[in-house]
């Protein structure tokens, strides 16, 4: 049993809906049954009990829950890595034009428009940029 007042977090149970009600019943009388010669010391306990008896008939009964078998990446996660994605494809090309191997100048316009590199100068942009990825590193690692 997880210890008293401690919150974890759950797999959903799935819908029963197309299991007959006979056998859901035969199940939980069974499961129920053990259930009833167990000592509970408060509400936590019992409400985990409920969950394993609940989890036990679905697994006895062949249902799975929608989505088990894989776990979905949260929606910040993703803006975050496609944002960190983007900032080292731009820090790569402010670099490459440091160097002078950037000759495309559609490119070069979009980062200056991007980074105001005409006005900041290209070395205060590089920084910027790299202070940029930093710091969406660490927010996404948090």
């Amino acid at each position: 049993m997880p210890k008293t007042g401690v919150l974890t977090k759950r797999q959903q149970l799935p819908k029963l809906k197309a299991i007959p009600k006979k056998n859901i019943k035969e199940q939980i009388r069974i499961v129920q049954a053990v259930m009833i010669t167990m000592n509970m010391a408060d509400i936590c306990e019992t409400n985990a009990l409920v969950y394993a008896g609940a989890r036990l008939v679905s697994e006895r009964l062949n249902v799975k829950p929608k989505g088990s078998h894989m776990q979905k990446v949260p929606l910040l996660k993703k803006r975050l890595e496609k944002q960190i994605k983007e900032l080292r494809a731009n820090l790569s090309k402010l670099q490459e034009w440091q160097k002078g191997s950037l000759k495309k100048k559609k490119e070069k316009d979009q980062l200056n428009r991007m980074y105001k590199v005409n006005q900041k100068g290209l070395s205060a942009a590089t920084e910027e940029v790299r202070q940029r990825l930093v710091a969406v590193g660490t927010a996404s690692a948090v």
